[in-house]
């Protein structure tokens, strides 16, 4: 991604449009970035336990998405969780 081409760019929605086209790019860039805070954050001990890293999802499963929805639409409502025991979806 040149200058330029951010330089174009007006808004938000713009940055990740034009964010999204080079997606691989971006991800190679901040690669040396990721560890060095990766190797930072495993150095540091919280009551004598040192914090671990793990590597986040890249991509979500549609079925899990799925079944998350429902689950949500079933179960909850604004700040409240139904837990019945009658409840048919079990997770």
């Amino acid at each position: 991604m040149s200058a330029d081409e951010l330089k174009n760019c007006n808004s938000l929605v713009q940055l990740r449009i034009s964010g999204g086209k080079h997606k691989e790019e971006i991800k190679k860039s901040l690669q040396a970035m990721i560890s060095l805070l990766s190797d930072i954050v495993r150095r540091l001990e919280l009551k004598k336990k040192k914090f671990k890293m793990f590597k986040s999802a890249s991509t979500v499963d549609s079925t899990l998405t799925r079944d998350l929805k429902s689950f949500f639409d079933h179960c909850c409502q604004a700040i409240h969780y139904c837990g019945e025991d009658s409840c048919a979806i079990i997770m």
